[in-house]
């Protein structure tokens, strides 16, 4: 099945969280903070920019934050810890 220009509500996960596009060719908007089983963790201090994208489950960003990041996650190399890992959310308002 395929949309153009809509969404089915009964195919969502979730509610629709709508921001503002900072940078339009990039579908780049402004998130509060990033969260830790929805607990904020003041990694952004309101100022975190991120990429919307459907197509990719890549995370990228400036190398001082994604090693903070990496450094907080703890995640194992051979992934061993999985079932310990926090669920990562992105803060926009209140909303995780």
């Amino acid at each position: 099945e395929v949309t153009f220009g809509g969404y089915r509500a009964d195919r969502l996960a979730s509610d629709i969280v709508w921001a503002p596009v900072k940078v339009e060719s990039w579908w780049q908007v402004a998130i509060d903070d990033i969260t830790f089983n929805n607990e904020p963790k003041n990694l952004c201090n309101g100022a975190c920019q991120v990429a919307v994208d459907t197509g990719t489950s890549m995370l990228a960003g400036p190398s001082d934050l994604v090693d903070k990041l990496s450094s907080m996650v703890n995640a194992k190399d051979d992934c061993s810890n999985f079932e310990e890992l926090p669920t990562l959310g992105f803060q926009i308002g209140d909303t995780v």
